[in-house]
């Protein structure tokens, strides 16, 4: 593999160690949440000694992703939050309609649910190819260190850092000799690409604004937003360079 693609590897592995530590401490508190219900509700309703059950399971999952990340455990954490909706469907309708009790402590449950769901389940793809990727932790500590300081680097001050925004996504780039890496400033996506790859096509002014349209090109995606004249100058001045 060429320098670039080990680098995206390397970018990739280092997003997906931060997804999942932040998303441990969700799955924990998920997990936690979950058990203490089942016990509150365990008296009236004995069938929810089974989400007892799962909350546990969700709970050592939860800590699994912070000590020992892996696709494939948060491929299981989406398919037990899915689980635990669908339980926690099945247990509403028996409260609701023999027990006489209402639905009234898991509708924010049931969304963090589907939501953290549907996102482990949508990176399980682009993660499981780093199933088998063991950087050296040097290695790992200076991309760390490329994506802080590009997160944190001021676009106006330094000459190789540019900034645009998508759809409610703030996006830095920072732009190297022959690669660049983007970042979305919440540390939620990244992509580091190579130079011939990294392309911003310009589509005008943007009615009302300074800013410029733009359709961002990446070797794997496609962006469409807005970058102010000075920064899409910096770009093109880099894109030029020899």
């Amino acid at each position: 593999m060429d320098k670039i693609g080990e680098s995206k590897r390397l970018a990739d592995y280092c997003l997906m160690r931060m997804m999942l530590k932040w998303a441990g401490y969700l799955v924990i508190y998920m997990g936690v949440f979950t058990v203490i219900n089942s016990i509150v509700v365990f008296k009236t309703i004995p069938r929810d000694g089974v989400q007892l059950i799962i909350g546990f399971i969700v709970l050592i999952l939860g800590i699994l992703l912070i000590k020992a990340p892996s696709a494939n455990i948060m491929l299981a954490v989406g398919c037990f939050f899915f689980l635990i909706l669908i339980w926690n469907g099945y247990t509403f309708t028996l409260k609701t309609f023999t027990a006489g009790q209402h639905f009234n402590q898991w509708p924010m449950a049931i969304l963090v649910c589907v939501v953290s769901g549907c996102i482990f389940i949508k990176y399980y793809k682009r993660f499981v190819c780093l199933r088998d990727f063991e950087p050296s932790q040097q290695a790992v500590a200076d991309m760390d260190k490329l994506i802080t300081n590009t997160v944190k680097g001021d676009p106006e001050k330094d000459n190789d850092l540019i900034e645009f925004f998508t759809h409610k996504m703030h996006w830095k780039s920072r732009l190297m000799e022959d690669a660049a890496l983007i970042v979305e400033t919440r540390r939620i996506d990244l992509a580091y690409t190579g130079r011939d790859q990294f392309n911003i096509t310009d589509n005008g002014n943007k009615f009302m604004s300074k800013f410029r349209k733009i359709t961002v090109y990446t070797d794997d995606r496609k962006l469409t937003g807005q970058i102010a004249p000075e920064q899409l100058e910096k770009y093109q001045t880099w894109k030029d360079r020899i």
